[in-house]
């Protein structure tokens, strides 16, 4: 089983948001096994050749340190803008976009993105994490 768990990119696209255990009605924290794994994964040589989903994480984790939460549609852009293929990305959007706005799922205030009141405080969060792993602020 380890042998097919190891390898999987599945366990390379959790981004530790923590989603996960604020809806679970046990807490479990499937993010903390998704750490392990990746984790193991490196301990026993396995390397992933994903770069979209490292990619993401970085632009979703760059959302919440700039404006202290994610924004849907801002992380859906530079995503669309860092994989390099934006004009295939929004022609598979024309679809579905309208329809979100028409269903009121989105509105005209979800366009643009809207720092939090904590938003400061939430940036010095991840300068210590960056501070703590080693790196600079």
């Amino acid at each position: 089983m380890k042998d097919q768990i190891l390898p999987s990119k599945s366990i390379q696209m959790c981004i530790q948001c923590g989603t996960c255990g604020a809806n679970c009605p046990a807490g479990f924290e499937l993010y903390e096994v998704m750490n392990t794994l990746r984790a193991m994964a490196k301990e026993e040589g396995y390397t992933s050749n994903e770069t979209k989903i490292p990619k993401m994480n970085k632009i979703f984790l760059g959302e919440v340190r700039n404006i202290g939460r994610m924004h849907e549609v801002g992380l859906m852009v530079k995503n669309m803008l860092s994989q390099g293929e934006l004009v295939r990305d929004v022609a598979a959007l024309i679809p579905i976009g309208p329809p979100m706005f028409l269903k009121g799922i989105m509105g005209i205030g979800d366009i643009l993105p809207r720092k939090i009141h904590g938003q400061a405080a939430v940036a010095k969060i991840f300068d210590n994490v960056q501070k703590m792993q080693g790196g600079q602020a």
